[in-house]
């Protein structure tokens, strides 16, 4: 939950990688039937954008790298 210095790798000043932890549910009629946390490397990159569409004129690239499970803890990721 919100910003990590350690999320952030800095590739270039026109480009990045963001590690994005995501939490997916799946339901069956429902009921909860898989709760996991992913995390995605993002690759995002400085894009030529009109500003009033995107203020920060940036654009996810691709995913660097495969996603991989993990297992949250709260406590953990206030350590980082």
């Amino acid at each position: 939950y919100g910003f990590s210095d350690w999320r952030v790798t800095t590739h270039s000043r026109d480009s990045w990688t963001v590690q994005a932890d995501l939490e997916l549910k799946e339901y069956v009629d429902g009921t909860l039937v898989k709760h996991n946390f992913i995390r995605w490397p993002l690759r995002i990159v400085r894009y030529d954008i009109d500003a009033e569409r995107n203020p920060w004129k940036l654009a996810i690239d691709c995913f660097d790298g495969p996603a991989r499970e993990i297992q949250f803890n709260e406590a953990q990721e206030k350590e980082q």
